[in-house]
């Protein structure tokens, strides 16, 4: 019987390829990670965040590409919407695999120097996520060519792929978010160690819209609200002028939590109704919880949850008994079961055809 990750890629469904004139949106997630692959049609894909797939090694996009029979070479765009490490292990395979002109799309913060200057400290303390992010920031400075930054007037990037009338935007972050993360960041003192963090890293996130003709798909990243600021979604609604285009799909921002939840999002943005797709987070803080599931139900046609909901249970009855002398510790296990949901449709036809492999529920 085949394991956790590759059990679900091993299902004849999930190798078939999408056809040439249709749009996917395929959402990956194991309780500790999410991945986004989008393709726009004629078999090219666009690869959004990455995990790793523990049963084999290799970012999970990679794996699913594999299981299509498609080459790595036909991924021609590369996003990181933020640095977190259940969003970027596994990025810089991803484009040392991909076509030898994909483009990376990453924040604009990686043009401070006092940004640099502030992950560094977490490269010196041999944070995992920071040094995958150092693996980028060398590909960024040796192919400067295939990088590209979203412009602060949020129109960054109009990506109409094959003049089939689909194009991607990013919408996140701009000028305000970055100055106000920029003037949180405070340089530790000597005296003290310092652990690697970041202020308000959430509202960096790359928020992106695929836009069709009458709809669309909205992809929400890990952004939030920020409080007591003009910043946020707060801002972005403000500011979004796709007004004609009703995204009839939403993958729900912060995996569901209640502080990535806008009323106006919903309002004057999404279509009634809309379908709705989250992942999983549920290492330390556990969402979405019973009331985030609830809220989002009410308001969507239906709901997927992308990922294990309940985290394994540790059988290391020795681990348990040594670390319940010590209250300060605890045993935090993180699923390994993938799950993926898949939603396919030509781009003039409005039903999605959705499918489910592996850990994933419907609501």
């Amino acid at each position: 019987m085949p394991k956790n990750g590759k059990s679900f890629l091993a299902e004849l469904g999930i190798q078939k390829p999408p056809e040439n004139d249709e749009i996917e949106l395929s959402v990956f997630g194991r309780g500790y990670g999410e991945c986004l692959v989008i393709s726009c049609g004629f078999k090219e894909f666009i690869v959004v965040d990455s995990f790793i797939n523990n049963e084999t090694g290799n970012p999970i996009a990679l794996d699913y590409l594999e299981a299509m029979g498609v080459s790595s070479f036909a991924i021609k765009q590369v996003v990181l919407t933020h640095w977190h490490q259940d969003h970027i292990t596994g990025i810089s395979e991803i484009l040392k695999k991909a076509s030898p002109d994909a483009k990376l799309v990453i924040s604009p913060i990686v043009k401070q120097g006092r940004f640099f200057e502030y992950i560094s400290i977490g490269i010196h303390e041999n944070n995992q996520s920071t040094n995958e992010f150092a693996k980028i920031m060398d590909f960024v400075k040796n192919n400067t060519n295939r990088i590209k930054i979203p412009d602060s007037n949020k129109v960054v990037f109009p990506y109409t792929q094959n003049g089939n009338g689909v194009e991607i935007y990013t919408l996140s972050p701009n000028d305000s978010d970055l100055i106000e993360y920029i003037n949180a960041i405070r340089m530790p003192d000597e005296q003290r160690k310092t652990s690697y963090s970041f202020p308000e890293d959430n509202s960096l996130s790359i928020v992106m819209l695929i836009k069709f003709r009458t709809d669309g798909v909205l992809l929400g990243s890990d952004f939030e609200n920020v409080i007591d600021s003009n910043s946020g979604w707060k801002r972005l609604i403000s500011e979004y002028y796709h007004t004609r285009n009703k995204p009839s799909l939403i993958k729900i921002p912060h995996h569901g939590s209640s502080n990535a939840h806008n009323d106006d999002l919903w309002k004057d943005i999404l279509s009634d109704k809309p379908l709705s797709v989250l992942t999983v987070f549920n290492k330390s803080t556990k969402l979405p919880k019973d009331s985030d599931v609830d809220r989002i139900k009410n308001l969507s046609q239906s709901l997927f949850i992308v990922g294990d909901l309940k985290a394994l249970k540790t059988t290391d009855k020795d681990l348990v008994k040594r670390v319940k002398h010590f209250p300060n510790i605890k045993i935090a296990p993180v699923s390994t079961k993938i799950g993926l949901s898949r939603f396919r449709r030509s781009v003039d036809k409005l039903e999605w055809n959705i499918e489910m492999f592996g850990s994933v529920s419907k609501q």
